[in-house]
């Protein structure tokens, strides 16, 4: 009698502590599957951000190209918006396939500081892409990007032959949804923002050019 006792009593001892483990177990489980994909998704941002900036900046006197006809991958316009933003956010629609469309939300493109920010911005928010800061918002019925201003951004004030060592700064926002349920959770947000942004220093351009 004492031997079965003690057989059940170490049953049940060994189902209180399954009990008390497994939740932590699934828990450690599923957060490494979730920042497996994040991660995955930070690094898609990151290679988008450079596509552009690289783009942008090996490109500085490109010109505004028209949007229709032919060429239907490249972004549309307005304003006084220089061609290398332009091209950027072409290249950025056709190059970031490896992140979900769903989850896009915008693009700027901007005169970038000595920090790597919008103007004379000390922050990075939405306030700070008012000057010489190009936004873009991604309509996925449409699966482009959508001009959205401000585009006060000129053709001399953007010209690296005026002004030596400017550079131009890209910045992705995007949404990471969570794959394992986490908004579900009380006090969890529907999704995560995954943002970067990459800076780069524009090509010099030929003598003959900026001559010209």
């Amino acid at each position: 009698m004492r031997r079965g006792r003690r057989l059940r009593g170490e049953r049940g001892a060994a189902a209180v502590e399954a009990a008390l483990v497994t939740p932590v177990l699934l828990l450690m489980v599923f957060g490494i599957i979730e920042m497996a994909f994040l991660m995955k998704d930070n690094v898609a941002v990151a290679s988008a951000t450079r596509v552009g900036a690289r783009i942008a900046s090996a490109q500085p006197a490109a010109e505004v190209q028209p949007c229709t006809g032919e060429d239907a991958a490249t972004v549309c316009v307005a304003g006084s918006v220089p061609g290398f933003v332009q091209a950027a956010a072409s290249a950025m629609r056709t190059n970031g396939s490896a992140i979900p469309s769903e989850q896009i939300d915008e693009i700027w493109v901007y005169d970038a500081n000595l920090d790597g920010l919008p103007g004379t911005a000390t922050t990075m928010d939405d306030a700070t892409c008012a000057t010489r800061c190009v936004r873009f918002i991604w309509s996925t019925s449409a699966n482009t990007f959508l001009y959205r201003g401000p585009g006060r951004w000129s053709e001399v004030a953007a010209d690296p032959c005026l002004t030596a060592g400017k550079r131009v700064g890209v910045r992705l926002i995007t949404q990471h949804p969570w794959v394992v349920g986490f908004d579900l959770w009380p006090g969890f947000p529907d999704s995560l923002q995954v943002d970067d942004h990459a800076v780069m220093s524009f090509e010099p351009l030929a003598i003959e050019t900026c001559r010209g």
